[in-house]
């Protein structure tokens, strides 16, 4: 075997392993910390034991991101003690292998999926004892089982958050975080405006382009090609003040959507920390 034959075969026997190497979730039944494919089990546990259900929304052998998640943090100690004190844990899987999912949960998998609107892989969204949503989390590049730890527990003090802060500090931090929506919302708008504005120059540089372009195919030639390259020079020239200045513009707003939602941030962190430290005084 040639080396890069062989060095083929390696790589592609480890994207094979690390699809094959899924975290195991049971068939049946559910236990405090484990994975389990059992809906039903999962949210009866959650309410008897008064626990919150993670649900991982995932497509275990395709979706390198829900693979990202598994190996550095599912299958880490740091989530694995913290799920076993704090968690009760679904697994929904959609998988190309379709033996990975028993037939019997294909249909119950669909319908939760579709209750909580899922369109990418992997979410996962946190439920309390009674089934209200607390929040979503999702993979990063740099994804760590502590950091993610923290993330769920951030998620989790909204369930206690109102008893462990005063009146008017709930109320700020329900302003506050209505506030950071709104402002989520308001960056989602300002992107498709960006990308509406710099459409807008593109389809007039095509329009001056594509006498160029028609000139050239008719004309084949050194001539037509010199014509065709001094234009496409030109129009770059001609357009290009026209992209700076949409650039210009949104990237104002942007950065100033970021400073609020730092600002924001800055807020909700001091609140959840007052409600930890108050928490820590009652225990």
């Amino acid at each position: 075997m040639t080396t890069g034959l062989r060095a083929f075969v390696s790589a592609a026997s480890a994207c094979v392993a690390s699809a094959v190497l899924a975290v195991s979730a049971a068939t049946e039944g559910a236990e405090v910390g484990k994975w389990t494919m059992d809906a039903e089990a999962a949210t009866t546990l959650a309410k008897e034991k008064r626990l919150p259900l993670f649900i991982n929304f995932t497509g275990s052998d395709w979706c390198h991101w829900c693979q990202l998640l598994d190996r550095e943090v599912f299958d880490k100690p740091a989530w694995q003690d913290y799920a076993a004190k704090h968690l009760v844990l679904l697994w929904l899987d959609f998988p190309q292998d379709k033996s990975r999912v028993p037939e019997k949960y294909v249909k119950q998998n669909e319908t939760w999926r579709d209750k909580y609107g899922i369109e990418g892989y992997p979410t996962c969204v946190v439920l309390d004892p009674d089934g209200k949503e607390l929040g979503r989390l999702g993979a990063s590049r740099d994804v760590k089982a502590e950091g993610f730890v923290a993330d769920t527990e951030d998620v989790l003090l909204k369930q206690r958050i109102a008893r462990l802060l005063s009146p008017e500090d709930y109320k700020a931090f329900q302003q506050a975080e209505a506030e950071l929506k709104a402002l989520m919302e308001r960056a989602s708008e300002t992107r498709e405006q960006w990308i509406r504005a710099s459409r807008e120059v593109a389809v007039r540089f095509q329009k001056e382009l594509d006498p160029l372009i028609i000139d050239y195919r008719k004309n084949p030639g050194e001539e037509t090609k010199k014509a065709f390259d001094e234009g496409m020079k030109a129009l770059n020239e001609k357009f290009k003040p026209d992209y700076q200045k949409v650039d210009k513009k949104f990237s104002a707003i942007y950065d100033q959507l970021g400073k609020e939602r730092t600002a924001l941030e800055a807020r909700l962190d001091a609140l959840r920390a007052k409600a930890r430290a108050n928490e820590g005084k009652q225990d």
